[in-house]
């Protein structure tokens, strides 16, 4: 009997809301116009909601070695919301310095050239080229 129980109330538990996350899968790499990966000892892009975007949830990514990166809003790999962002790069050369190995320009949401348009049915696939200082 206590069996049946069990089965009944696992029967009665909703297996979803019905609805999907409202995040997209956002991938993409960063790289200077020579080819090569920025390296250095932090390496991050962040994927800014800009005015008329998705509000106020930004993504962000770590670039692994090979100069990709998958974006995560709210857990890894989770994407980000379906709108337009101005894209910031960050890699500093070591701990002790933190001087930054890409252009200024890159670094700050409100002078960089890098924009995406996430959407919800698409590849959301970014290729980044960034300059040195």
């Amino acid at each position: 009997m206590q069996r049946l129980g069990i089965v009944f109330l696992l029967a009665a538990v909703p297996l979803g809301c019905g609805k999907g996350s409202p995040y997209v899968p956002v991938t993409g790499t960063v790289k200077f116009s020579d080819g090569t990966v920025p390296k250095g000892y932090e390496r991050a892009v962040t994927f800014q909601p800009v005015p008329g975007g998705p509000g106020t949830k930004g993504a962000s990514s770590l670039i692994a070695d090979d100069g990709t990166f998958t974006l995560r809003t709210l857990r890894p790999g989770d994407g980000a919301l379906p709108g337009n962002y101005a894209v910031t790069v960050h890699v500093v050369d070591s701990v002790r310095d933190g001087k930054s190995v890409v252009a200024e320009r890159f670094t700050k949401a409100n002078v960089t050239p890098l924009k995406a348009t996430v959407t919800a049915d698409g590849e959301n696939h970014f290729e980044f080229v960034v300059e040195k200082p």
